[in-house]
């Protein structure tokens, strides 16, 4: 067999994936940054273009909407945790009534 059909030497598919380098002002060092969009097949071309426009917009205003989507991200994860906590705390305090609690779901 060739050394690249081995397996250990194969390599995943990488998916396409629609994103966004701008270059940041001068007063956060003009360093490149990098805005994932989405993957291709999630979002079509047109929605993809649409949420460009309004990440140009929105740097434009000087916000950050990588950081704004980095802080969504860890919303979403802590109000996740914090209703697991509820849940918990709720069967530990009543084990009977466990069953009338909804369900949890990721």
């Amino acid at each position: 067999m060739p050394a690249y059909l081995d397996s250990a030497s194969r390599s995943r598919p990488v998916a396409a994936r629609f994103s966004l380098h701008s270059t940041a002002s001068a007063a956060t060092g003009s360093r490149l940054r990098k805005y994932t969009i989405g993957s291709y097949g999630r979002i079509t071309l047109q929605m993809a273009r649409a949420e460009a426009q309004k990440v140009f917009a929105a740097r434009l205003e000087g916000r950050d909407p990588a950081a704004e989507k980095r802080e969504a991200k860890r919303r979403m994860t802590t109000d996740r945790v914090e209703d697991l906590i509820e849940v918990f705390t709720a069967c530990v305090k009543d084990p009977e009534g466990r069953r009338d609690l909804p369900p949890v779901t990721s």
